[in-house]
């Protein structure tokens, strides 16, 4: 818009300001310069947008520190991550480049990114969030505390001036006076801008283990960019001198929303991990994404959801809509730490037993240790002794395969006197060649009449044969806790050994088995028939492997089964496999017939006194099958329950139930509106016999089979599956990674993990040994017939009512959907009530008008009091006019005496009246659009703006009726 009278010649050096309404809705600020023309982007604009596609954006480690590998493209996301391997302090860093043109545009701009933690361990580490890097290391800064501890995934916002705490990085190089200078200029910003080569956005937060994912990077243009400011002449602005006189005018143009009263702050982003596709549900039940998802129950209540991208959004709008019910982590399991740890797979080489830890990026708090057994799969001979061999005999390979395999032996003539029947020792040392030859001798009174090839072997030639040797004697085992009434000691070693003819010592032991179970010092005892063996001494070479895992503390917080590791001890020990299983499954029968309101836990239940008071308990069977109470207490004395509101009908022996830490309420509640039920979609019976297939069988599941050796799955993987009830989840994966516990029947008290969910068929895939892959797995000889109750936990879980372009019925949405949670953030009003200062938003001046409903809502009734401000105006030391247009509903709302517009300053005072003449004499018609000036002095001008606002307000006699719009002032 052009000013009335404007000097360009003056404007042309002058900052275009971009002013703000503290009035109302419907309202924005501009700065009208007469004829000036600015060919610019606007702030706000962005100036730069990664696309990790396409820009090679790399990892930087600090000098003399580790710098992790493994940078991962998502492509479909765009974004990029990397999990570390501990304590490493680490940078995404965009190549050389990735911000050209006119760098300085950013000043007073904003640096925007993307960051999510998945996985982390260990303690929080202050440091540089964001750093500008420059060609001149001595205009490298960076900023600290942009990222808080516990954030997981958040949208950053970081402005780029002078008053926001940016630091040099290498104040060394910034010294004045002697003294290092770490604080950041408007210069200094500038420099920094216009020779930054790299931006860096840090992913190392923590000491421990962790992931962390760079979802978008945007550098905005800023409100100050390309300010040029001019002096003023004179002395009455001081130090905040800009235009004491000049032809500027300021004017509220009622063409955009005004200031809010509260904005929304971002909680968490990510992708929806199953959707609801029906679209007729007034409230849609979705499952958020795992990793970045609170686990706590009401978490997200009252936040608003919006779906930014994919399913769920329209060309002109997204899907929006306020959360009114969380699940969090809905477990039947009521606590956290870790029950149990199995012993998979036993490993070797351990020197002793040891404590173990827990690798979680939630958990804390675990402590075991365990115990190791022996086995002795070699003996070294230290001392050969003498007088052990006899008269020798010769076995020699005569023929061998195309393979190198040995087909044939020949025995010598020789009449042996020492030997035994048993596994003889080959010895294939360079120039032979080949491996795997055994052989059998068959000796009579000591002389070897047969030998035998057990396995031929490969690689061996004639040219070089290897040597036979025949064993002369054989050797037992006996550790510390061995005597003749003890048992549960080693048992199973065996061994032979051969000799040296020329020297009559030992020279080779072969073990034949290892054995196991042994414990401390073992002794060797060997059975030769040549009495005079002696001075020999035979070393074993133990491995320990780990027999016993004993919890120390189960800790909590542990959201998936963790991995483990030797903390102390130990030494030596490889090729383990131990399986946590977190949490006490609670779900079982009912073993004594109740009351209404005192329930008998099964064995299963806890020995602790109150241990599930405040916690809910579910039935899932029987008469009260789908009825959960909260528990007023329990007593170990017995294992009762006493809930708080008694049950309507009668529960008998058998029926099923499990216990949660989650309220009733969040689960079920029929007084909502609509009414909250999430039980029917976790709880039920199942409708067909559970079915079983192997991979030997392509995966076709037999019902009722179970994996036996019959369905050839003693040596490959199982999968089973159950059919849930009709109310189960419609979606696909809704109870993929959940465990699902039966409290009935033959696997009452069993659990499972689900690994897929089939919506359409209500089919639940769940894990069954031996699979060892996943802690919680049904028995390979637990039939689950059709009709068992069975009840499974749900992970963030949110009920929300979306609306997509205003109709709530139709926001489908799915895995393609993408989605914020905010909250709603009214601090800057509370901050301003604090200081006892005054906060105008959302007041209904300035509307346009309605697009539907009633035509009178474009009208601000009277009578009113309303306040106004011209905001970020220069310190104004010259007389100015307020000029206000407005238009009246009907013909006598302003233009009668007495109905005019009283202007109130800051300070209460009255600074003069508008409209108080007749139209007759403002010249003006009835029922149009009138407009009227004030002015006010030079003093008071100087007093009004000396904070850089300019705020009135403008109030209505309390007689007066109608109404009035505002059009511009």
């Amino acid at each position: 818009p052009g000013g009335q009278g404007s000097s360009t010649g003056t404007l042309a050096a002058m900052r275009i300001r971009q002013l703000s309404w503290m009035g109302g809705v419907g309202a924005a600020l501009a700065l009208v310069l007469g004829s000036l023309c600015v060919a610019r982007a606007a702030p706000g604009d962005a100036l730069v947008v990664t696309d990790f596609r396409v820009h090679n954006w790399t990892i930087h480690a600090p000098k003399g520190t580790a710098s992790p590998k493994g940078l991962e493209l998502d492509y479909a996301q765009n974004a990029i991550k990397l999990k570390d391997g501990g304590a490493h302090e680490w940078y995404f860093q965009s190549p050389v480049g990735f911000f050209s043109g006119d760098k300085a545009l950013a000043y007073n701009g904003t640096i925007q990114v993307h960051l999510q933690s998945l996985e982390w361990s260990s303690a929080y580490v202050e440091g540089y969030d964001i750093v500008l890097v420059s060609s001149l290391k001595r205009h490298t800064i960076g900023i600290k505390g942009v990222k808080k501890d516990g954030e997981t995934s958040k949208l950053y916002n970081v402005t780029v001036n002078e008053d926001t705490a940016w630091e040099h990085i290498y104040p060394a190089l910034r010294k004045e006076g002697g003294k290092m200078r770490t604080e950041v200029s408007k210069d200094d910003l500038i420099s920094a801008l216009t020779t930054m080569t790299n931006l860096r956005v840090r992913g190392g937060y923590y000491t421990g283990v962790e992931k962390t994912q760079l979802r978008s990077v945007k550098i905005l243009q800023g409100v100050m960019a390309g300010d040029e400011s001019t002096t003023g002449d004179g002395e009455c602005c001081g130090g905040r001198q800009r235009t004491c006189v000049s032809d500027m005018r300021y004017d509220l143009v009622f063409n955009n929303p005004g200031q809010a009263c509260s904005v929304f702050n971002t909680v968490s982003a990510g992708t929806i991990a199953v959707g609801d596709s029906a679209t007729v549900n007034a409230q849609k039940v979705v499952r958020l994404e795992t990793a970045i998802s609170s686990p706590d129950y009401d978490y997200y209540i009252g936040k608003k959801m919006t779906i930014t991208a994919g399913t769920g959004t329209s060309a002109t709008a997204f899907s929006e809509g306020f959360i009114t019910n969380y699940l969090g982590e809905l477990d039947w399991a009521v606590h956290k730490g870790v029950s149990a740890v199995e012993i998979v797979r036993a490993g070797s080489g351990c020197a002793s037993g040891g404590v173990l830890e827990a690798l979680s990026s939630n958990g804390t708090g675990f402590s075991a240790t365990f115990d190791v057994l022996f086995t002795i799969p070699a003996v070294t001979v230290t001392a050969g002794g003498l007088g052990c061999a006899g008269t020798a005999d010769t076995v020699t390979a005569t023929a061998v395969s195309a393979t190198g395999g040995v087909t044939a032996l020949t025995l010598g003539g020789e009449t042996g006197t020492k030997y035994i029947t048993g596994r003889a020792v080959i010895i294939c040392e360079d120039p032979c060649t080949g491996s795997g030859l055994e052989v059998t001798c068959t000796a009579v009174a000591g002389d070897v009449t047969a030998g035998n090839i057990d396995v031929a072997g490969s690689g061996y030639t004639l040219a070089n044969p290897p040597i036979i040797k025949c064993a002369e004697g054989s050797i037992e085992a006996f550790d510390s806790c061995y005597d003749s009434t003890t048992a549960n000691c080693g048992s199973g070693f065996a061994a032979v050994f051969s000799t040296a003819a020329a020297t009559g010592a030992i020279d080779y032991v072969l073990v034949t088995n290892p054995g196991s179970g042994y414990v401390g010092a073992t002794t060797l005892v060997p059975n030769v028939l040549a009495s005079t063996c002696i001075n020999f001494v035979l070393t074993t070479q133990p491995s320990g492997y780990i027999t016993k895992v004993t919890i120390q503390s189960n800790g909590d917080g542990y959201a998936q089964d963790p991995a483990f590791t030797i903390s102390s001890g130990g030494v030596g020990c490889t090729g383990f496999t131990l399986l946590g299983k977190v949490g006490d499954m609670t779900g079982d029968t009912l073993p004594s017939l109740p009351t209404a309101s005192l329930i008998y836990l099964a064995s299963s239940g806890s020995s602790i006194d109150s241990y599930y008071n405040g916690m809910s308990i579910a039935f899932t069977s029987g008469a009260n099958a789908g009825v959960m109470r909260n528990i007023l207490s329990y007593s170990a004395d017995g294992r009762t329950v006493t809930v708080e509101t008694a049950f309507a009908q009668a529960s008998a022996i058998g029926d099923g139930y499990a216990i949660t830490k989650t309220p009733v309420r969040v689960i079920t509640d029929a007084a909502q509106a609509p009414a909250l039920d999430h039980l029917p979609l976790v709880y039920g019976d199942t409708t067909e016999d559970m079915g079983c297939s192997c991979d030997a069988f392509a995966n076709e599941f037999t019902t009722g089979a179970l994996c036996r050796a019959e369905l050839a799955c003693a040596a490959a993987r199982c999968e089973c599956r159950v059919k849930l009830a009709a109310t189960a989840s419609v979606e696909d994966d809704f109870l993929t990674g959940e465990t699902i516990t039966f409290t009935e029947g033959a696997a009452a008290g069993q659990s499972a993990r689900v690994t897929a969910y089939e919506g359409a068929t209500n089919y639940a895939t769940i894990a069954v040994a031996p699979d060892s892959e996943h802690a919680f797995r049904v028995a390979s000889t637990i039939a689950v017939v059709s009709g068992t109750s069975y009840i499974s936990s749900a992970s963030h879980v949110a009920k929300v009512a979306l609306a997509l372009d205003g109709v709530t019925s139709t926001a489908v949405t799915d895995t393609t959907s993408t989605y914020t949670i905010a909250y709603e953030d009214f601090s800057v009003a509370e901050r301003a009530h604090a200081r006892s200062q005054r906060f105008f938003c959302d007041q209904a001046v300035g509307k346009p008008p309605a697009p539907v409903g009633d035509p009178s809502s474009e009208w601000i009734t009277m009578p009113f009091v309303k306040t106004f401000a011209f905001r970020a105006v220069p310190l104004v030391c010259s007389v100015a006019t307020l000029k206000i247009e407005a238009q009246t509903e009907s013909d006598d709302d302003l233009l009668y005496a007495g109905r005019n517009l009283t202007v109130v300053g800051e300070n209460s005072e009255i600074l003069g009246y508008m409209f108080h003449d007749s139209a007759a004499f403002v010249g003006l018609n009835e029922g149009f659009q009138l407009h009227d000036t004030i002015t006010f002095s030079a003093e008071k001008m100087m007093e009004m703006s000396a904070d850089g606002e300019v705020v009135f307000t403008l109030r209505t006699d309390p007689t007066v009726t109608g109404g009035v719009k505002f059009r511009m002032m």
